[in-house]
């Protein structure tokens, strides 16, 4: 049905750009007519003006002659003068505007050889009217008036053609437009079609949609019921499972500190009476109560840092990485250690745990400090790009393998033997479940013997108080 569609689509789609093409050639073609049409007809008002002037312009030149003379009037010599010097350009552009017609063509040549053959002899009888008898003048003006009548029938017929072409070529200027206007009825009714077809495709294809909606609602409805079912499910399981953090750190840490409180009595009381060696035992029992109180801390710390994060705020990093160092002040100063801090960026978070971020980190690295070489920690910020903060934690220790890299981050992953670096294997995890509540991500690098770098990127356009669970 879908393939069938969208054959019927592309085939109404190439059927309008052909129809649309069609008409817009016709269109143009038609127009073309019109406008050759048109200036034909200006062309053939221009001619029939042009031939009017020339009979007027003649009429006007012996008016002034004749006048000239009977009265002698300089004013009626000089028109007499200016209208016959501005035939010939009147001549002239008639012999280029009937160039194509060969009936007017012999016709303008007649026209021109009259009016020269009349203008010698308006001319000769200006020059020897006073040596001419009275039966000379007489004659020359017959002769001259015969040549007037024939230019005037000459410049009628001349009219009468171009009225002839003038029918002609407003019947072909009305031709075309009334071409272009049947044109633009069939383009009007060709439209209509294509909408009529469009609006059935359209009705077709909501129809279509209407149903694919329907469905796909349907199965988005019982989509979000299932996460909504297993959203619930989830977060009651979280629910739970925090109790059950919660309760198990509570009962477990209620026999350790009985084991703890009794192995001091037993200590204490019994001191002289035992053994070095039952002492030693004694005291390893408190040291494994004491491990095990720090462990169940961590998972507890890991376990509440998504359900008891508080709500993120502007949180100035330099702050926070100073009181990180005032936690571990006693630390610091036992291993004669030193804590550098660039100024570091303000940033979006939760304030107490980007504290427990740096003091995870400083302690980490003062924990694996090389033997014999005073721990140093620096602290500084690179260049932020695309609202992204890297945040570095150097230091000079003892380094990691690259092979062992990628697994410090796991819960209980320790690389070391407890009794050499002592600790739960849960700090690295709490550190990274805390950056990734931030929406950030914590990488390391390093080689042994040569230290550690870890890089923990912050974004810095999370929406203030916004809480992230």
């Amino acid at each position: 049905m879908k393939d069938q569609l969208k054959a019927r689509i592309n085939l109404m789609f190439w059927v309008s750009i052909a129809i649309l093409g069609i008409v817009y050639l016709v269109s143009l073609l038609s127009l073309y007519r019109k406008d050759e049409a048109a200036g034909w007809v200006s062309h053939t008002y221009q001619v029939k003006q042009q031939i009017e002037r020339v009979v007027s312009d003649l009429q006007d030149a012996e008016l002034n002659h004749r006048d000239f003379l009977l009265t002698r009037k300089t004013a009626s010599l000089q028109h007499y003068t200016e209208t016959m010097a501005f035939l010939p350009s009147r001549l002239k552009f008639l012999q280029r505007a009937i160039g194509d017609n060969p009936v007017q063509v012999r016709s303008l040549n007649r026209l021109q050889l009259l009016i020269r053959q009349k203008a010698q002899l308006l001319n000769q009888s200006l020059s020897l009217q006073s040596r001419l008898p009275s039966s000379r003048q007489i004659q020359m003006a017959s002769q001259s008036q015969a040549f007037g009548r024939q230019i005037q029938t000459l410049a009628t017929a001349m009219n009468q053609e171009e009225e002839r072409l003038l029918t002609l070529r407003k019947a072909a200027s009305y031709s075309a437009s009334t071409q272009i206007l049947i044109v633009l009825c069939l383009s009007g009714l060709i439209v209509c079609c294509m909408l009529f077809a469009a609006f059935r495709l359209f009705h077709h294809l909501n129809q279509n949609l209407e149903c694919l909606v329907s469905k796909r609602t349907e199965e988005l409805s019982n989509s979000q019921k299932a996460s909504a079912d297993y959203a619930a499910k989830l977060e009651q399981s979280n629910r739970e499972l925090e109790q059950f953090a919660a309760v198990a750190s509570h009962d477990l840490k209620a026999p350790l500190r009985k084991i703890n409180n009794f192995s001091e009595m037993l200590r204490n009381d019994a001191r002289n009476h035992l053994t070095a060696e039952s002492q030693d035992y004694l005291l390893r029992i408190e040291a494994s109560i004491l491990k095990m109180q720090s462990l169940i801390d961590d998972l507890l710390t890991l376990s509440r840092v998504t359900s008891r994060g508080s709500t993120f705020e502007a949180v100035n990093l330099s702050e926070v990485a100073n009181e990180a160092i005032q936690n571990l002040d006693e630390v610091i100063s036992t291993m004669e250690g030193r804590v550098e801090i660039d100024p570091l960026p303000v940033v979006l978070g939760d304030e107490s745990q980007l504290t427990q971020v740096f003091q995870n980190l400083i302690e980490n690295a003062l924990k694996f400090h090389r033997e014999g070489v005073p721990p140093v920690v620096r602290i500084s910020a690179l260049p932020c790009h695309d609202a992204d903060c890297p945040i570095c934690v150097e230091d000079n220790g003892i380094g990691i393998e690259p092979e062992y890299q990628a697994r410090i981050f796991n819960i209980f992953e320790r690389l070391h033997p407890q009794n050499i670096y002592p600790g739960t294997g849960v700090g690295l995890a709490i550190v990274k479940k805390i950056v990734e509540r931030h929406q950030g991500r914590i990488q390391v690098d390093s080689s042994p013997n040569h230290g550690s770098r870890f890089t923990v990127t912050l974004p810095l356009a999370q929406a203030p108080h916004q809480k992230v669970s």
